[in-house]
């Protein structure tokens, strides 16, 4: 079976998979992906589930389509908090650029030119942007065009931690909303009201958190007047 090629670099152990997979989809936009993420929405939302057998259908996650793309929330707790190194994203150097072009300029000859130059003057490919392929790519790797243009435009960065609480915008956890009305009162607490980051929610507007506390810090606000007309 010959080897599905994706025109970038992939891990062995995903290449091995596709390999043998009778059908898959590479987006090649960003609409695209926006499209085949939400594809089967019902109410603005899909559904990520699996058959797995002795246990019937699974869900994972619940993705919907936001302004600024689309928000992937889990829906079980110890899902959201993963082990921090298995967590690897991908990162487009130079989004402007396809990978034909960044190919083409790498492999151009560069004469007495150091490679920080050529990058530069070539792509306008600089600072942290280079300071990060050196960090992510071998020194080695960097005299193969190819390998050099891969990483260019699929950079892997590895998550291996979280900030400090202290530095955080936002945290996970806070009041469920099944102990909450439809007016975001406490069932057990009649008087105390909740919003914004009172709420255990995970990031649901994908985004716009500021937006969402008045948005909900507003609907707490109506559901106290009416309480205390009642």
């Amino acid at each position: 079976m010959s080897k599905v090629n994706l025109g970038f670099q992939i891990p062995l152990s995903v290449q091995e998979i596709l390999d043998v997979c009778p059908k898959f989809t590479v987006a090649s936009t960003w609409q695209q992906l926006y499209e085949l993420a939400t594809c089967d929405a019902v109410n603005g939302v899909h559904e990520v589930a699996y058959e797995v057998p002795g246990r019937g259908r699974v869900l994972e996650a619940k993705v919907c389509r936001v302004k600024n793309g689309i928000a992937a929330n889990y829906v079980e707790p110890y899902m959201r908090r993963r082990d921090p190194d298995c967590m690897v994203i991908a990162d487009d150097l130079l989004p402007e650029h396809d990978a034909a072009r960044v190919l083409a300029e790498v492999g151009r000859a560069r004469g007495s030119r150091s490679l920080a130059s050529h990058l530069q003057s070539r792509l306008h490919l600089k600072g942290a942007k280079v300071a990060l392929l050196r960090e992510c790519l071998a020194a080695d790797a960097f005299a193969d065009p190819a390998q050099l243009a891969a990483t260019i435009k699929v950079l892997p960065l590895r998550l291996l931690a979280t900030r400090p609480l202290d530095e955080a915008i936002s945290s996970a956890g806070g009041v469920c909303f099944a102990a909450l009305d439809e007016r975001l009162m406490l069932k057990k607490l009649p008087g105390v009201f909740c919003a914004g980051e009172m709420l255990d929610w995970e990031a649901p507007t994908g985004g716009y958190l500021l937006t969402a506390c008045l948005a909900s810090g507003h609907a707490a606000g109506r559901g106290v007047r009416a309480w205390l007309r009642n």
